[in-house]
């Protein structure tokens, strides 16, 4: 009985310590002020190298070993707090009380982060280098609570899916309105050289985006490009190089191709049990027979081993015998990803005197993807001036170019996305046609070894036939080639003491063209080759015009506001044409082809017209309020298209009472509340 007692204690004394050894606590951190979730914070066990970060919708899970349960919780431009971790607890960050004099960029001018009553952040441009990521979209990843960056595609020079605060509608675009040194922004988001940006705000709700009415339901993002310092000139030189890997492993799927075979007579036994109302013997002979029987089970021809088709599973046990291979498939993955290559330069001026500021950019990005085939090259250079000849007048011009390159290897198409295929493609099938003995067939017309399309004695693979996305990489071509060009120009004139007009004018030019070659040798066009031509053409012109009044009055009354009228002009035209029957399989000119497929082409265009004013005001730093109304007019909509769009809000910085100076322990305390509408005109362009 002793021992028994004895024997239960070390069982119990030993789960007891197996549970304190490790435990598994999962919980949510927000921000204070908003609610947020907060994606990407830093989680770390006090005092260990334990941690993690924080996911979609702000969550975590962390294990916490022997008896510290003490989590340090941390993201860039909070406090930074150490909490006791308890079971699904919730972590509130607070914005740094030291960030509240920055000046933030909102929708047309600033405004002191202490005074703003919208909710908005903005990211510096140096946490964005930080990321060394070539398109500003994926470097916001984890710097933005309530903001969910997606990357949806490996592709280099694609743009990230952001959405702000979920999603902004059903049918209509849920992309976030972009502006760039304030002028809406219409054009490829990777032109933008990360190295330009000073810094980007995110606006998240009705009061901070109302200002930019029917086109801020999915949030805004204000891209402010970097200025010269007139105090002092400076030269600056960048080089990045960088490999992409695959860190995360692939589905596990069946990679035996002998496994694949008895799971395949399996599902035929099935069959002619149930539907053939067999006897299991019965129907397991009905099985080996067909198992290499393109009707029912796999065509003969990827029959791999040594063996008769229909002897190769056993009819009794259904297992795979000891037939011998006579070649083994290769791995569709080792032809399909590699190690992806980046390699960035940039070279920056800037400076000025007393009257003129400049910055001045060069940049080259070349990048190689994971996917072999897929690459993203980028020239881009932008020059941004600023001079004031008269204390009265100040003019301002940015202009900026790049030129963009881009192989995607077909990954957009679902059949021949190489992701897409390797996780359904059974192992049994190769990457290359063999012969009766099992050798690879040479291929006499461009060389190598033929590649497997699965079709060449007919339809005959069970799985995608037609498709090999390793023959694609090597004979078919997807590039788009793109010019993109931006200028702003803006003139402010003080006319007298808080008053001012200022004008902006905007011109946006993107040139595309879009070239698909699809090989005459396989697949689908095999016999005859095409050619796919598209040319895109997309100008948008903006214009502002503003009035803005800002007064001090008797040291502690604060006002600002405007009137303004904007107007914006797009007009995007498409010319698209298909050749078939190719003389050479590599020349992507229609005159390598002899017969035309189709053509055509059209021009469409839109335009918005918009009325808008803001008044805000200041008391004594402490309290403050503001009310924002825009009208927009859209030639989107045939009927109903002017539509008013508004926001109000107060803030009250409590912190900054007297009564609050002698509590320590309160360093930040402010209370706000607004609200506002605004809407979504971003409507399909031939509506």
């Amino acid at each position: 009985m002793r021992k028994l007692t004895f024997l239960f204690a070390c069982l119990f004394i030993a789960g007891v310590s197996m549970v304190l050894a490790q435990t598994s606590i999962s919980g949510k951190v927000i921000s204070a002020e908003e609610g947020e979730a907060i994606v990407g914070a830093t989680v770390m066990v006090k005092g260990t190298t334990t941690g993690t970060i924080t996911i979609v919708n702000g969550n975590f899970t962390i294990s916490l070993t022997g008896t510290n349960r003490t989590l340090v919780v941390s993201f860039i431009g909070m406090k930074t707090v150490e909490v006791e971790a308890t079971p699904n607890m919730v972590v509130r960050l607070e914005s740094d009380a030291e960030e509240l004099e920055e000046v933030l960029v909102v929708a047309y001018g600033t405004a002191k982060k202490a005074a703003f009553t919208g909710s908005a952040t903005q990211v510096s441009g140096e946490s964005l280098m930080k990321k060394n990521q070539s398109e500003i979209t994926k470097a916001l990843v984890g710097e933005v609570a309530g903001v969910q960056v997606l990357t949806t595609s490996g592709q280099p020079g694609t743009n990230a899916t952001v959405r702000i605060r979920g999603f902004g509608s059903v049918n209509s675009s849920r992309a976030p309105l972009y502006v760039v040194d304030g002028v809406p922004y219409e054009g490829d988001i990777s032109a933008i050289n990360n190295a330009d940006v000073e810094s980007t705000t995110v606006l998240k709700d009705a009061a901070a985006s109302a200002l930019y009415g029917a086109r801020a339901a999915n949030g805004v993002i204000l891209i402010t490009t970097k200025k010269g310092d007139k105090s002092k000139s400076s030269i600056e030189v960048d080089a990045k190089y960088g490999v992409n890997i695959r860190v995360i492993p692939l589905y596990d799927v069946i990679q035996s191709p002998e496994r694949f075979s008895e799971l395949s007579w399996e599902a035929l036994r099935n069959f002619g049990q149930l539907q053939n109302n067999l006897s299991r013997t019965a129907a397991g002979v009905f099985a080996s027979n067909n198992l290499f029987d393109k009707t029912r089970g796999i065509s003969a021809i990827y029959n791999m081993w040594k063996t008769p088709g229909n002897a190769v599973i056993d009819p009794v046990t259904g297992k795979f015998t000891n037939a011998e291979r006579k070649y083994s498939p290769e791995s569709w993955a080792d032809y399909m990803f590699g190690v992806g290559e980046k390699t960035e330069a940039s070279l920056r001026f800037s400076g000025g005197s007393d009257k003129l500021s400049y910055y001045t950019s060069f940049g080259i990005l070349d990048e190689k993807g994971y996917y072999i085939g897929s690459d993203f090259s980028r020239i881009n250079a932008r020059t941004n001036l600023e001079y004031q000849p008269r204390e009265w007048l100040k003019a301002t011009t940015n202009l900026s170019y790049a030129y963009m390159d881009m192989n995607n290897a077909s990954q957009t198409d679902a059949m021949n996305n190489g992701f897409q295929f390797i996780n359904g493609m059974p192992s049994i099938y190769p990457v290359f046609q063999r012969d009766a003995a099992g050798n690879m067939i040479p291929d006499n017309l461009i060389g190598g070894n033929r590649y497997d399309f699965g079709m060449e004695l007919g339809y005959e693979r069970g799985y995608a036939s037609g498709i090999n996305p390793v023959g694609t990489i090597d004979l078919d071509v997807t590039n788009t080639a793109s010019h993109q060009l931006m200028g702003n120009a803006n003139f402010e004139i003080s006319i007298t003491d808080g008053l001012k007009f200022i004008s902006t004018n905007g011109y946006q030019l993107l040139v595309a063209k879009n070239v698909e070659l699809t090989n005459p040798y396989y697949g689908d066009a095999k016999g005859v080759g095409r050619i796919e031509k598209e040319y895109d053409t997309y100008i948008a012109l903006t214009a502002t015009q503003m009035l803005n009044y800002k007064k001090i009055f008797g040291g502690v009354h604060n006002v600002n506001a405007f009137i303004a009228h904007e107007s914006n002009k797009y007009t995007v035209s498409l010319d698209y044409a298909q050749k078939k029957q190719m003389a050479k399989p590599d020349n992507r000119e229609f005159a390598n082809a002899i017969s035309m497929v189709g053509i055509e082409g059209y021009t469409l265009g839109r335009s918005m017209e918009s009325y808008f004013a803001q008044v805000k005001y200041e008391y004594d730093e402490k309290y403050f309020a503001d009310i924002n109304f825009r009208r927009d007019g859209s030639s989107r909509f045939t009927k109903n298209r002017w539509g008013n769009f508004w926001s109000t809000g107060a803030a009250w910085l409590i912190s900054r009472e007297d009564f609050m100076k002698d509590i320590d322990v309160i360093n930040h305390l402010k209370f706000k509340i607004s609200y506002g509408t605004y809407g979504n005109e971003a409507l399909d362009l031939g509506s």
